[in-house]
């Protein structure tokens, strides 16, 4: 018999990086971090840890052990990298006439688009932070001089033809392409994470504060990271970022600080590159050992030490990943598992390397199976097959592609799969900023499609015009999606369009006002005659594409 305990404990980590990862080495477990009493701090860690005043577990290049105690366990996190960029994206004013175009979009809406969930009443002030916090655009990226928008999932296997809309070549189809993540192995990897006290993620949504000493890079890495590990949550369990910092509240946060007092370790030490803590809820079952709950976890905190990044090639890049990585542990990931962004060993240039969103697909399906598919609570016995409800290997694609100059191509589309609707958009970086393109004046239009699915119990395809419209001289932009309808029998899909104002910032855009949705994109082909992202709602997830 289980004695329920109804407090909550820590669990905690430290990584360190076995020495200099210039040439890519590979990176051992860490330390270990100190044990709890039952819903206090944890114990001091060990000399060579920085410290736990409101600290979390850190990786660079590798990750760290566990630890254990009266009420608190242990976990530990590994290194990973990656650079993304992409503007924040903001909601909804009153539509105007298509042309003429004004100079000056109307002023940004501050309300918030609609989620389809309800909050369980775990942690009273969870929904009040959740409500005040900004939601986040889908991440956009430039890795290997191609821009990525979305998600990782873009089809690289031929597709049956439907239809040409604006010179964009329209396919769809099924393909056995949820690689490395079948039924099995996302039993195997779930099961990693479970291994120290059960499944214990966030019940609720949850928000990410960062500290408000935080440099603009540091930030914006941050929200990159959230960005990124949002597409691999269920649409209705989405971080938000919180525009303030709570000192001291945990409760329905995870909370990210930057330790710039802590100097770079010397050359030839391991470095150690942050750490990770999260609180949950347990219970004691008949032997005294702690078991996660059906109410999971109720906050975390990740602290990076910044000092520790010029070591690397691209200290953006293995920054971005390293918070990545320990968002995952916070967020119930509290295992290892080999070739992904959650192994104990990473070297410098698997960070470098393909996936651009750096989150393997099974990192990606691993998450999505644990928010979407699981119940926190449960158990390393109790995970098998069964558990999942039913996954398949098999996603439904749609694709759009049309041509740029010479042979360089740009492609956009949406991939669904297990219940999850997962839109993307790629292409080659242009050469320069858009507002430095002489050669564009007056009002430059790109014209193209959207393609996209219903977020219904049996998703359905949607397609559609798009067209942007910006003012060269002002970069005042509006975006179009019209002619929406069901591809299967040609009906009109809720209003048959949606109107946006977006706001260009360098070479990508975001939304900034109009219909509700979070909105990325990007211009792409060397003299941006390209331009493509995705577009996400509570009713329709879509990626969109055209050119000049």
């Amino acid at each position: 018999m289980s004695r329920t305990v109804l407090l909550m404990v820590f669990l905690v980590a430290t990584v360190a990086l076995a020495g200099c990862v210039s040439g890519g080495g590979q990176v051992p477990a860490g330390a270990v971090g100190g044990s709890g009493d039952e819903g206090g701090e944890p114990n001091e860690p060990p000399p060579s840890d920085p410290g736990d005043d409101d600290r979390d577990e850190g990786s660079g290049g590798g990750s760290g052990g566990g630890g254990g105690g009266g009420g608190g366990g242990g976990g530990g996190g590994g290194g990973g990298g990656g650079s993304p960029w992409a503007p924040p994206a903001q909601p909804k004013p009153p539509q105007s006439p298509r042309p003429p175009q004004s100079p000056r979009p109307p002023p940004p809406d501050t309300s918030q688009p609609t989620y389809t969930f309800t909050f369980q009443g775990v942690n009273p002030l969870q929904e009040g932070l959740y409500g005040a916090a900004r939601p986040l655009a889908p991440p956009t990226i430039v890795h290997r001089n191609r821009v990525h928008v979305g998600s990782d999932v873009a089809s690289q296997s031929a597709l049956e033809p439907v239809k040409d809309i604006n010179g964009v070549s329209i396919t769809k189809g099924n393909l056995a392409d949820v690689s490395d993540s079948t039924e099995t192995e996302v039993v195997d990897y779930v099961r990693s994470h479970l291994e120290k006290i059960g499944l214990s993620p966030f019940v609720d949504p949850t928000v990410v504060q960062i500290h408000a000493d935080a440099t603009a890079d540091q930030r914006r890495l941050t929200e990159d990271a959230v960005r990124i590990v949002n597409t691999a949550l269920p649409y209705n369990k989405r971080m938000r970022l919180s525009p303030s910092w709570t000192a001291g509240q945990k409760s329905g946060a995870i909370k990210v600080t930057f330790d710039r007092a802590r100097p770079a370790t010397p050359s030839g030490e391991s470095p150690w590159l942050g750490t990770v803590e999260a609180k949950y809820w347990y219970e004691l079952d008949a032997k005294g050992n702690q078991v996660a709950t059906s109410k999971g976890a109720t906050g975390a905190s990740v602290t990076i030490f910044p000092n520790e990044f010029s070591r690397f090639s691209d200290p953006d890049r293995m920054m971005t990943a390293v918070i990545l990585h320990e968002l995952m542990h916070a967020l119930g990931a509290w295992g290892h598992v080999d070739d992904t962004v959650m192994a104990e060993k990473l070297a410098e240039e698997t960070v470098m390397s393909p996936p651009a969103f750096i989150l393997t697909p099974i990192d990606r399906n691993g998450l999505l199976a644990m928010y979407g598919k699981l119940d926190a609570g449960l158990q390393h016995a109790d995970l098998d097959a069964d558990s999942l409800g039913g996954w398949s290997d098999t996603s439904s694609h749609l694709k759009g592609e049309f041509a740029l100059q010479g042979s360089e191509k740009a492609s956009f589309g949406i991939a669904s799969a297990n219940g999850f609707l997962q839109p993307w958009a790629e292409g080659p970086e242009p050469n320069g900023s858009l507002a430095k393109n002489t050669n564009l004046t007056g009002t430059v239009t790109w014209s193209g499609a959207l393609l996209g699915f219903t977020r219904t119990q049996t998703p359905e395809e949607v397609v559609g015009t798009a067209e942007l419209n910006i003012n060269m001289s002002t970069l005042a932009s509006q975006l179009y999606f019209e002619d929406l309808k069901h591809l299967d029998n040609d009906d009109t899909w809720g209003s048959g369009s949606l109107h946006y104002w977006v706001e260009v910032n360098g070479n990508s855009f975001s939304r900034y006002s109009g219909d509700a949705g979070s909105l990325s994109g990007a211009f792409v082909g060397a003299s941006h005659e390209g331009m493509v992202g995705v577009l996400e709602r509570s009713d329709l997830a879509a990626g969109f594409g055209g050119k000049r």
